[in-house]
C-alpha cells in the first residue's frame, strides 16, 4: 500500500518505517531541520538487538507525492489547521486517514475538513524516541496501535489498515467503541503531562511523590466524571487501573506536553488538559484540579517561551 505519514517525528518516523520495512511504499512529509536530515540520513531503526537503515522518501508538501492509499496522521492537535487544507487540495479521491493526534478532537476536525474522507480514529501506546542521531526507537512499554472507524466511510479501510499494521510486526486491536479508546488515551496523556510537567517530575517518580500522585488520581477522576456526562462510558475501576499502569512506567519517561513546554516550544495545553476546562464549562461541571493545572501551565509556558 501507497502510506502518507504527515508528522515526521518519533511516532510517525517509528511506524513509518515499520511499514517501509514491512515493503509497504511511504512518504513522510517533514519540514525544516527534519526534513533535510531525512533527506541526506534516511531514518535509523531500532528495535530489540536489530538495527535497520532505511532511505526515506521525504517531502515538503503533499503535491509531492502520488494519491496514497492511507494517511498516518502524526502532527500535534494545533498543527492540523495548516495541514488539513494542503491536503484537501492535493490529495483526491477515496483515501484512508488515521488520527493518532493526543486529544478527542481530531477526527471530528480531520472529518469536518476533509468529509469525503474515510477518517480512523486511533491511538499510539508506547515510548517513542528520536535521538540526536536520528535514531528511532521505543523503550518500556511495547508499541501498540489501537483504531477504529467513526462511520461507514472509515470502515472499509479497516481491514487493510489492521493487515497492514500487524504485518509490520506493530500489535494492534480494532475498537468499534473507538471514542471510548480515544478517551482512554486522552485521559491517561494528559493527565500524566498536565501533573508531571506541573510538578516538574518524570513519570516515574510521581508514584514516589505523595501529593503528586494524589494530585493525578483527582485529575483521572474528573476526566471519568466529563466523560461520563458526555455519555462515554468509562468503565467503573478504570482509574485505578490507570494508576497501576502508570506505576509501571520507566522511572525517567516524560511526556511530548511537559518537554515542549519546559523547551518553550508550543505544546498541546489547549487540546489536553486545556480541553477538559472547555468542555467541562459546556456542560457546568466543576473540575477545580484541571482548571489549577491549566492556568499554572499555561503561566509556565508563556514564562518559559518568552
Amino acid at each position: 500500500m501507497k502510506w502518507l505519514v504527515i508528522g515526521s517525528g518519533a511516532i510517525g518516523t517509528f511506524f513509518g518505517a515499520k511499514l517501509q520495512l514491512a515493503g509497504h511504499e511511504i512518504d513522510f512529509l517533514a519540514r525544516g531541520d527534519r526534513l533535510s536530515f531525512l533527506r541526506r540520513h534516511g531514518i535509523t531503526l531500532r528495535t530489540g538487538d536489530e538495527k535497520h537503515h532505511l532511505t526515506a522518501n521525504a517531502i515538503a508538501d503533499v503535491s509531492e507525492t502520488r494519491r496514497p492509499d492511507i494517511i498516518l496522521m502524526c502532527t500535534k492537535t494545533w498543527q492540523l489547521p495548516d495541514v488539513l487544507p494542503m491536503l484537501a487540495r492535493h490529495v483526491q479521491g477515496p483515501v484512508g486517514i488515521v488520527t493518532l493526534q493526543n486529544g478527542i478532537e481530531a477526527t471530528a476536525i480531520v472529518h469536518a475538513q476533509l468529509p469525503g474522507a474515510g477518517v480512523m480514529g486511533g491511538t499510539a501506546r508506547g515510548f517513542f524516541e528520536l535521538n540526536p542521531d536520528g535514531t528511532v526507537h521505543h523503550r518500556g512499554v511495547q508499541p501498540f496501535l489501537t483504531f477504529g472507524a467513526i462511520d461507514d466511510a472509515g470502515r472499509r479501510y479497516v481491514e487493510p489498515v489492521r493487515a497492514a499494521i500487524s504485518g509490520a510486526g506493530i500489535a494492534c486491536a480494532v475498537r468499534e467503541d473507538i471514542e471510548v479508546a480515544l478517551w482512554e488515551k486522552f485521559m491517561l496523556v494528559s493527565s500524566i503531562g498536565a501533573v508531571a510537567g506541573y510538578c516538574d517530575l518524570t513519570i516515574g517518580h510521581l508514584k514516589d511523590t505523595p501529593d503528586a500522585w494524589a494530585m493525578l488520581g483527582d485529575v483521572m477522576r474528573e476526566f471519568v466524571a466529563l466523560a461520563h456526562i458526555r455519555n462515554v462510558g468509562l468503565r467503573e475501576g478504570f482509574v485505578d487501573e490507570m494508576l497501576a499502569f502508570v506505576s509501571t512506567f520507566p522511572m525517567d519517561a516524560t511526556t511530548s506536553m511537559q518537554r515542549d513546554i519546559k523547551a518553550g516550544r508550543p505544546s498541546e495545553i489547549d487540546s489536553q488538559i486545556g480541553a477538559v476546562v472547555r468542555l467541562a464549562d459546556e456542560a457546568g461541571l466543576d473540575v477545580p484540579a484541571c482548571r489549577f493545572l491549566y492556568d499554572a501551565l499555561a503561566i509556565r509556558a508563556g514564562a518559559w517561551s518568552g
